[in-house]
């Protein structure tokens, strides 16, 4: 099943509307939920030093650029995929693709109208070779450190699989990096996405998934405090597991099908939900967040009784709402 989204106009500035909930982004407690922790998950910076304080602008690989958007500022598309300016997120033919798959031109084509390309099965590794640890990327046949997702290591680097997966080695790389960011040898810069990748501002971490580098503010889903327009998601699907602030990918409701961590986004006030069980190549049902440390408290006890449940592989504490 693929995601087709309707047309949400997200611009993460002020002074421009906001998609329908609460400003700041809160939207991830629920009743009795919230708490007042501050604690980020991969709360370090990435990398700590930028270019000048800028990020990468926005350009994609291979798909174009975001026409300077705010929303695909520090955004890197893989393939043919192009960053959407509504929503900073890589689409192919207005289609979010899913995992495995990759945008691709018509046969033969190596650039195309947006209207003739589609998702299709990944099969770019069909003639590569990895090796050092690396594992090839079937949407762009390159071989990444973590496998689809992770970042590029250069020739004279090694591959650390972490977690978080990294890059090591290089004269120009004296300092560790953080914030699942690797060292560029080119410039000894802690990059999101590796060599030749995107630099974060302070306080950011690198979100890597197979479809897509992007440089995000991280949160915490029981109290978020995400800019307006964006909201707190725990995406389980990234290279290193993180909770960041983002725009909804989607509109599903609670316990509906869901093939993003940020597409689960609904209610009045609308609010973020937990993609649970969602990983590569296969779905997962929207459920509430929680505060497992608040109890059924943390939860909506009407129509149905739920529970907390703690999040599989988040920070202690991140929880859903179980039936």
């Amino acid at each position: 099943m693929r995601l087709v989204l309707p047309v949400v106009l997200i611009v993460a500035c002020a002074g421009n509307t906001p998609i329908p909930g609460p400003g700041g982004g809160g939207g991830g407690a629920t009743a009795g939920g919230a708490t007042a922790g501050g604690a980020t998950a991969g709360g370090s910076t990435a990398g700590g030093a930028t270019a000048g304080g800028a990020t990468a602008g926005g350009a994609t690989a291979g798909g174009g650029s975001a026409g300077g958007s705010t929303l695909c500022s520090g955004v890197q598309c893989v393939a043919q995929s192009t960053c959407d300016p509504a929503t900073g997120y890589c689409k192919c033919n207005g289609i979010i693709c899913q995992g495995g798959e990759t945008c691709r031109c018509p046969t033969g084509q190596s650039t195309c109208a947006e209207s003739a390309k589609s998702c299709v099965a990944g099969s770019a590794c069909t003639p590569v070779t990895c090796s050092g640890g690396t594992t090839c990327d079937p949407a762009d046949g390159l071989c990444k450190c973590g496998g689809p997702g992770g970042p590029v290591c250069a020739s004279m680097q090694i591959c650390q699989l972490g977690p978080p997966a990294v890059c090591q080695g290089g004269t120009a790389c004296t300092m560790p990096c953080a914030g699942g960011t690797s060292c560029d040898p080119a410039d000894g810069i802690c990059k999101c996405g590796g060599a030749g990748g995107l630099v974060c501002q302070t306080g950011d971490i690198c979100v890597t998934t197979p479809l897509s580098v992007a440089c995000r503010r991280p949160c915490d889903v029981r109290a978020p405090a995400c800019a307006a327009g964006t909201y707190c998601w725990w995406d389980s699907l990234a290279t290193t597991p993180a909770s960041y602030c983002a725009p909804p990918s989607g509109m599903q409701p609670q316990d509906a099908a869901c093939t993003t961590a940020t597409a689960c986004f609904s209610g009045n006030p609308a609010r973020a939900m937990h993609c649970n069980g969602l990983a590569l190549g296969q779905t997962g049902i929207c459920r509430p967040y929680c505060d497992t440390a608040a109890g059924t408290a943390g939860c909506l006890q009407v129509p149905i009784a739920q529970v907390c449940v703690q999040i599989n592989g988040a920070p202690a504490g991140y929880g859903y709402c179980q039936p």
